[in-house]
């Protein structure tokens, strides 16, 4: 072999060399970003979403279970008027869980102002609800078309409320399934970043394994 091809055959070694050292570090900058961007979703969905989620939830059961008592007791039922009165702690109580998971610093701006209305008409409709049911409490024993006319704003009450709750659920839904989804690319993009970076590597590293046995071997056959 001439210097000139010892020097092209070096040259070459050298280029992929380059390659391969740039190749790594910088597929594991990527990976490293896909990751903090899976983590970012991981924590929206464990600090924000699921907690929100599930206290929504738990205030919908609450007034139900309120609706239910303060039914059975403006109906005449022996459910105490009281009973439904309990609730409201408890449900208040829930939506400021909820209020706390959804300002989450996990949370864009634009999230947190989406939610923040949300919640906003949520304890107002709950507000709403109460006040309408003990109104028609108080009015039990009145002329029927006042006492009915209570109990069908109370019941408006509590529609306006479940569409309320509905309506934060469903924006919290999906946003979730936007987290989850996200999670689960990031995870894919890292899997397919490690096998295409192995591939090239190994193509890199047969391609100079060629180049250095043919510098070693043609001198050789001209012995």
């Amino acid at each position: 072999m001439t210097r000139l091809d010892q020097r092209s055959v070096a040259t070459q070694l050298k280029v992929f060399g380059i390659a391969l050292l740039l190749l790594v570090p910088g597929v594991g900058v990527a990976a490293i970003i896909t990751l903090v961007s899976q983590s970012n979703d991981v924590q929206t969905l464990t600090r924000a979403l699921g907690p929100a989620f599930d206290a929504n939830n738990e205030a919908l059961i609450d007034m139900t279970e309120a609706n239910a008592a303060w039914s059975q007791s403006v109906g005449g039922g022996a459910t105490p008027p009281i009973t439904y009165r309990l609730k409201e702690a408890s449900v208040r109580g829930q939506l400021d869980v909820l209020e706390k998971a959804l300002t989450s610093s996990t949370l864009t701006a634009d999230d947190h102002r989406r939610f923040d209305q949300l919640i906003r008409s949520q304890r107002a409709a709950v507000s709403a609800w109460f006040s309408a049911a003990a109104r028609a409490e108080r009015l039990r024993t009145a002329p029927p078309a006042s006492r009915s006319a209570a109990q069908a704003e109370a019941i408006d009450r509590f529609t306006a409320y479940r569409n309320s709750n509905r309506a934060l659920s469903g924006q919290v839904g999906i946003e979730r399934d936007e987290a989850r989804e996200g999670s689960r690319e990031s995870v894919v993009q890292v899997v397919w970043a490690v096998a295409i970076t192995s591939l090239v590597a190994m193509v890199i590293v047969l391609v100079g394994w060629q180049l250095l046995q043919r510098s070693v071997s043609r001198p050789l056959s001209r012995l």
